[in-house]
């Protein structure tokens, strides 16, 4: 998981592209941070279980996200995951994660 990673947002208006990179969290063995996660430019922390990443609810830059992600290969995370902006309903992404 570690590393620099080239990211591919896909929502329902516009693709968005945006580069973030994932270290370890040094608080949990189980822990994963990625910083710019979602383009928001702020540290999102992960789960990981195993090939399982669960992205639970948290709040960056103001807007609440929460989800899951998968460990497809060594260069290759698909995620799925919900952003709420303030008391907007919640939009739903697909993001996949390329190593660079």
């Amino acid at each position: 998981y570690i590393g620099l990673w080239t990211c591919t947002e896909v929502p329902i208006a516009k693709t968005m592209y945006f580069d973030c990179e994932i270290s370890i969290d040094g608080s949990s063995e189980d822990k994963i941070k990625i910083q710019n996660f979602a383009g928001l430019n702020q540290i999102a922390t992960v789960k990981v279980n195993g090939k399982s990443l669960i992205l639970p609810k948290q709040t960056l830059n103001g807007n609440t996200i929460e989800g899951f992600g998968s460990y497809v290969n060594k260069n290759y995370i698909t995620w799925q995951y919900y952003v709420k902006v303030g008391n907007s309903d919640s939009s739903m992404y697909n993001t996949n994660f390329n190593r660079k």
